[in-house]
Order: structure tokens, then C-alpha cells, then sequence
């Protein structure tokens, strides 16, 4: 649910409901929230209370039933953070001012295999996101996303945030073994990588940066 107030006329109703306080961010704590019904002249014209449960990667809503025909709960998969702010998702809830800026360019880049049988792993393919850090960003951390075939992976992986800008260039990288944990085989795929800054770890991050799409395998294409 949207935790800021909305335009009348949102979510197919004249009086859309919006919750008026802050999601819990400790998994299995329950808590009493306020709810508005927003009108034309307030954005809190009546208010009632719902509960809500954190269960880990997301959120059970027990919600009241409405007493007013025109109303309806406004529910959105996701809202991104107004510009000038963001969040750990870049969405709502909890969304701040960012403090700083961070222009780099992400680039997918192949990593060329050694041939030596006998070298461990090191003979699978493997990818890299390289990224040009700007002289201002020097010294902050970064936090760094995969997308295999449109689908974020690697998403809970502790070595994809915080990560200092010495250790980037070698954490930055997508191992086999990343891609058969997906069930990705074989050839044939697309991958992206964004990279977002921090001032420090665990501060505001900017906005992701995304690279062009990479496609891995042999495309053939069809001249007439």
C-alpha cells in the first residue's frame, strides 16, 4: 500500500485508502497502523486502523472492511521513491534524500576463460561489471545488481552491497555456479548490471545505474 498520500481518483475509486505510517522492518512484528480515506479537500478526510505483519520478504495487511461504497484500499506492486530520494529497494516505504550523486557507466563484460582443464573453475565463463567510479565517488561503497533474462538474481547476496570501491573490480563478477543456481545452462541469455553508490555502508543510495543489455551466445542474423 502506498505510505504517502495519493490523488483522488487512484486505484479505480473517488476515495482511494492510503496507510498513514511507517511498514514494520523487524520480521514477525505486528503493528496497528492508521489508514486514510482520501477526499476531495483532505488527504485524510476519515481514518480507521489496520494491522500488519512482517513475515521476512514481505508484509500480510488484515484489513477492515470499508464502510463507504466509493472506497477502496489502493494497493501497487511498487512505487518508486520520488525523485531526489531513495530507499534499500528504491521504492517506497522509507524512501530519504539522497546525499550524494553517482554518474558511473556499467558495462557487461565478458571474462575469457583460461583453457588449462586443470585450473578449477577457472576455465567456466564468467562475467564482470565494470564500471567507471567518478573522481567524486572515490572512497564510498556500492552496491551492485544482476539481471539474468529480465529477473533480478542474487538479490539477498551479502557481497552485492557495501561493497568498497578497492574490492569492486573482483566482486563484481557472475560465476558459472551464480548462473546454474538460476538453471542457466546453457548459452543463449541476457544480462544486465546496475550499480548504485552509498556515502557510507548501509546510508541512502542513488539511483541505479544500468548497463546496456549483453546478449550471451551466437545470434544469427537474417539479411534480405
Amino acid at each position: 500500500m502506498p505510505t504517502s498520500c495519493i490523488d483522488v481518483f487512484r486505484c479505480g475509486s473517488s476515495m482511494p485508502i492510503w496507510l498513514n505510517g511507517t511498514l514494520p522492518e523487524i520480521e514477525n512484528d505486528v503493528v496497528s497502523l492508521d489508514v486514510c480515506y482520501r477526499g476531495f479537500m483532505d488527504c485524510c478526510e476519515k481514518r480507521t486502523q489496520i494491522q500488519l505483519k512482517n513475515c521476512g520478504t514481505y508484509n500480510v495487511y488484515l484489513l477492515k472492511p470499508v464502510d463507504t461504497c466509493n472506497a477502496r484500499y489502493c494497493v501497487a506492486e511498487r512505487i518508486r521513491c520520488p525523485l531526489g530520494e531513495s530507499s534499500r529497494t528504491g521504492y517506497e516505504p522509507n524512501c530519504q534524500p539522497i546525499n550524494i550523486t553517482f554518474k558511473g557507466i556499467a558495462r557487461v563484460q565478458p571474462i575469457e576463460p583460461n583453457h588449462d582443464v586443470y585450473s578449477n573453475d577457472e576455465h567456466m565463463l564468467k562475467f564482470r561489471c565494470n564500471v567507471n567510479i567518478p573522481v567524486e565517488n572515490k572512497g564510498h561503497v556500492f552496491d551492485l545488481k544482476w539481471d539474468l533474462n529480465g529477473k533480478t538474481i542474487l538479490a539477498n547476496d551479502t557481497n552485492t552491497t557495501n561493497i568498497k570501491e578497492e574490492d569492486f573490480i573482483q566482486q563484481a563478477v557472475l560465476t558459472a555456479d551464480d548462473l546454474k543456481r538460476e538453471n542457466q545452462t546453457t548459452m543463449g541469455f541476457k544480462l544486465k548490471c546496475s550499480v548504485r553508490a552509498r556515502l557510507f555502508p548501509n546510508s541512502v543510495p542513488t539511483v541505479f545505474q544500468e548497463s546496456e543489455e549483453f546478449f550471451a551466445g551466437i545470434m544469427v542474423l537474417l539479411i534480405n
